[in-house]
């Protein structure tokens, strides 16, 4: 329960801020995390649609420091995934 009350507050947040940037015709970079876009996935594709950037914050924000170098390729890559191929409808770029 006290986690669905901070997505709502971030979510209610985010709205004030698209709302001031509309206001004053500025763009900005909202860096998500990809369990966010999953319970928000309209409100995600309306700060794409209204020009702003996305980026990838990891998708349950954990502690990387703590994190095997394949624990945080995952958090980066399912990141990616939801952002492009859900929100954005792209595939995600290819990164060797």
């Amino acid at each position: 329960m006290k986690r669905k009350v901070y997505n709502i507050i971030l979510l209610i947040f985010a709205c004030i801020i698209l709302s001031l940037y509309l206001n004053y015709r500025s763009g900005a970079a909202f860096f998500i995390i990809g369990k966010w876009a999953n319970e928000f996935q309209d409100e995600a594709f309306l700060i794409n649609a209204k020009g702003h950037e996305i980026g990838n914050h990891s998708f349950i924000h954990p502690n990387m420091t703590s994190l095997s170098i394949e624990r945080i390729n995952k958090e980066i890559t399912s990141t990616d995934a939801k952002i492009f191929e859900k929100l954005l409808m792209q595939h995600p770029l290819k990164i060797h």
